[in-house]
C-alpha cells in the first residue's frame, strides 16, 4: 500500500512537472509546394518580415557557392543551430562552420529594396524598405526533402564577436541586454521569430512559429535562394551596425526542454499536413546575401541631378560654340 501511494505521489509530481512547460501558441509557416509563395510575418507596430520562395527578380538561375555571399553556415543532423561571428574553428558554439562562409555582417552589406519590388507583397507593406537577406538550404533530393527552421532571432550590436549562448531562451534574451551586464556592449534584438504583438499593445507575446521549407522546389545545386527574407528597421545606431543570425533548423525532442517542446508542437503539425522528415539530414544551409549590394532607399538627391543637368547642358553649349566658331574660321 506505501508502495502504491508513493507512486500516486510521483506520478502527480511528473503530471504537475509536465504541465507546467508552457507551449505557446503554434503557427507552422508552409511554403512548401510552390516557388511563388509569399508570407508576412507581423511582429509589432507596423514592424512586419516577409519570407518568400519567390526567386529574386535579379536572380539569373546560375548556382554555385561562389554566386551567393554567405555570412552565416550550419550543419549537423537532426538538428543544426548556429550564429555568425568571426571567431575561430575551435571558438565556435554550435553547428558553425568557421573561415570563408561564417564571419560577421555590418549591416551596410546586405540590400535594400523598395516593397513595390518585393514578389507577393501588398498595401501597406509595400510602403516600406526591407534589408534582404538570402537562404540556401540543401537537404536530400532521393528522401523527405523538407527541412524545418524552428528559430530565427536577429540581433544588431557594436561587437562582432558575440559569443556566451547556451541555447536557452533565457540566456539569449538577457545577452541582448542593452547594454550587456557582462561583455558591456550595446546589442538589440530586431526580430524574433516567436514573437509577435498579439493584442496590438505594442507587446511582444511568445507566438512560436516555424517555417518549412521544401529543398526540391530548384531542383538540385546550391548557391541559390530557397527563401528569401525582407526585414524592416535592421537598424539601430546606439547598438552599432553588426548584423547576427541565429538560426535553429529542425528539432530535438527530448522531454523537458521548453524548445523542445514548442518544436515538437512544430513536427506535429507539419505531420498532420502530410510533410514528413523535417529535421535536417544532408547539406549545410547557408545565410547569404547578395554579392553586388543595392540601396533602393537612397535615390540621387534632386539637387545632385540638377547639377548633373546643368553640367550636361553646359557642355553641350560649348560644343555647339566650338562647332559654330570651327565654321565661321572656314568661312
Amino acid at each position: 500500500m506505501l508502495k502504491k501511494k508513493k507512486s500516486i505521489i510521483a506520478l502527480a509530481g511528473l503530471l504537475s512537472a509536465t504541465m507546467i512547460i508552457p507551449v505557446h501558441a503554434q503557427q507552422l509557416i508552409d511554403l512548401t509546394g510552390s516557388l511563388n509563395k509569399t508570407e508576412i510575418f507581423p511582429y509589432v507596430g507596423d514592424f512586419s518580415g516577409v519570407f518568400t520562395t519567390a526567386q529574386p527578380s535579379y536572380w539569373n538561375g546560375s548556382s554555385g557557392a561562389g554566386v551567393m555571399k554567405p555570412f552565416l553556415r550550419v550543419q549537423d543532423s537532426p538538428v543544426e543551430i548556429g550564429i555568425n561571428s568571426d571567431l575561430k574553428q575551435n571558438a565556435l558554439q554550435y553547428d558553425e562552420s568557421a573561415g570563408t562562409w561564417t564571419h560577421s555582417l555590418r549591416r551596410e552589406e546586405s540590400s535594400v529594396l523598395s516593397g513595390y519590388n518585393i514578389p507577393g507583397l501588398t498595401d501597406p507593406y509595400r510602403d516600406k524598405y526591407y534589408r534582404e537577406f538570402l537562404l540556401d538550404v540543401n537537404e536530400p533530393d532521393n528522401g523527405p526533402s523538407y527541412i524545418l527552421l524552428s528559430e530565427l532571432k536577429v540581433y544588431i550590436s557594436d561587437n562582432p564577436n558575440l559569443t556566451g549562448f547556451d541555447g536557452k531562451l533565457s540566456t539569449l534574451e538577457s545577452w541582448a541586454a542593452d547594454p550587456n551586464p557582462v561583455t558591456g556592449h550595446h546589442t538589440v534584438k530586431a526580430f524574433d521569430l516567436d514573437f509577435k504583438d498579439t493584442n496590438n499593445d505594442g507587446v511582444l507575446d511568445p507566438f512560436d512559429r516555424a517555417v518549412l521549407i521544401d529543398y526540391s522546389l530548384l531542383g538540385s545545386g546550391g548557391g541559390r535562394p530557397d527563401m528569401t527574407v525582407y526585414l524592416p528597421r535592421i537598424y539601430n545606431p546606439a547598438a552599432g551596425t553588426h548584423v547576427f543570425f541565429y538560426t535553429r533548423f529542425g528539432c530535438s525532442t527530448t522531454a523537458g526542454a521548453n524548445y523542445d517542446a514548442n518544436c515538437q508542437a512544430a513536427i506535429n503539425l507539419a505531420t498532420t499536413a502530410g510533410k514528413n522528415g523535417v529535421s535536417a539530414s544532408s547539406g549545410s544551409e547557408d545565410w547569404a546575401v547578395r554579392q553586388t549590394v543595392i540601396n533602393q532607399e537612397v535615390p540621387a538627391p534632386p539637387a545632385i541631378l540638377g547639377a548633373f543637368s546643368a553640367f550636361g547642358y553646359m557642355r553641350k553649349l560649348r560644343r555647339r560654340l566650338k562647332e559654330h566658331q570651327a565654321s565661321q574660321l572656314a568661312a
